[in-house]
C-alpha cells in the first residue's frame, strides 16, 4: 500500500513539474504577409495553412490588412521546429515557404518569409475545353535537418536544364550569376552525388545539367573535409545543395 501511495505522488510531483515547464515555454508568436509576386501588395483574405515537415495539417487562417499589408498570426510551441507554411488565393497559384522555427527563451516574436503569389493566367483557363483533377504531389518535405525537394512535384518546360527546374522551388531565390538563396541564406556550393565537380561555378551545372536526370534535391548543412578527417565541427559547416 505504501509502495503504491508513493508512486502516485511521485507521478503527481512529475505532472506538476511538466505543467509548470509547458506554462514557462509558452509558445511562440509566428507572423508573416502574402503579397503579390509582382506589385508586392498584400493579398487581403488569402488562406494561410500551417502544416509539420511532413506536410501534416495543424491549422489555417486568413490574411487581414495591417499597415497597407496582408498579415496572417499562428501560435506555436516554444521548441525548435520545421513547419511549412502554404498560401492560397482566388486567381493564385499556391504559395509555398518553409522554414526552420528556432526556440530561444528570450525570442517569443518570429517572422516568416514573405510569401509571394503569382496570378494565374487567366486567358489560359478560359481556353481549356475542359478541366483535369489530377492527384497534388508533395513538393518538399523535412527530413531532420535536411531539406528535400521533390523534382517529379514541379511542372518543368521540356528542354529546361536544371535552373528551369531550380527557380520553380518554394523558397527558393537563383539569381542571375547562379546565387542560390533558400528562405534567404546563401547557399555555399552545389554537389552532384555529393561531389562539388565545379568547385563553386553554380552557372556551370545549372546551364549544362538536364532538369530530368535530378530526382530529389537535398539542401543542408554539410561538415567540411577538414571537420570530417579530425571526427568533430572544427569549421563552420557549409550550406550545400545535392542532387
Amino acid at each position: 500500500m505504501k509502495k503504491l501511495i508513493f508512486t502516485m505522488v511521485v507521478a503527481a510531483c512529475f505532472a506538476a513539474a511538466q505543467a509548470q515547464t509547458n506554462e514557462k515555454r509558452g509558445s511562440i508568436n509566428l507572423w508573416g504577409y502574402v503579397v503579390d509576386s509582382f506589385l508586392q501588395t498584400g493579398l487581403d483574405g488569402a488562406k494561410v495553412t500551417l502544416m509539420t515537415a511532413d506536410s501534416t495539417v495543424v491549422d489555417s487562417i486568413r490574411t487581414y490588412p495591417y499597415d497597407g499589408n496582408a498579415l496572417f498570426h499562428f501560435s506555436l510551441p516554444a521548441k525548435t521546429q520545421n513547419i511549412i507554411l502554404r498560401a492560397e488565393q482566388e486567381g493564385y497559384e499556391t504559395g509555398y515557404v518553409s522554414m526552420k522555427v528556432r526556440y530561444y527563451k528570450r525570442e517569443k516574436e518570429v517572422y516568416a518569409p514573405w510569401i509571394n503569389l503569382k496570378k494565374r493566367n487567366s486567358m489560359l483557363e478560359q481556353s481549356l475545353d475542359e478541366v483535369v483533377v489530377t492527384a497534388s504531389k508533395v513538393q518538399l518535405v523535412w527530413h531532420g535537418d535536411t531539406l528535400v525537394y521533390n523534382a517529379d512535384a514541379f511542372n518543368v518546360p521540356q528542354g529546361s536544364m536544371l535552373d528551369g527546374l531550380i527557380r520553380q522551388l518554394p523558397g527558393v531565390t537563383l539569381k542571375d550569376n547562379g546565387e542560390i538563396l533558400v528562405n534567404g541564406r546563401r547557399v555555399d556550393y552545389l554537389t552532384l552525388n555529393g561531389t562539388d565537380f565545379f568547385k563553386g561555378n553554380n552557372r556551370m551545372m545549372l546551364d549544362n545539367l538536364p532538369y530530368y536526370t535530378v530526382k530529389n534535391i537535398k539542401v543542408y548543412d554539410k561538415s567540411t573535409d577538414v571537420s570530417q578527417f579530425l571526427g568533430y565541427d572544427a569549421e563552420k559547416k557549409d550550406y550545400v545543395m545535392w542532387y
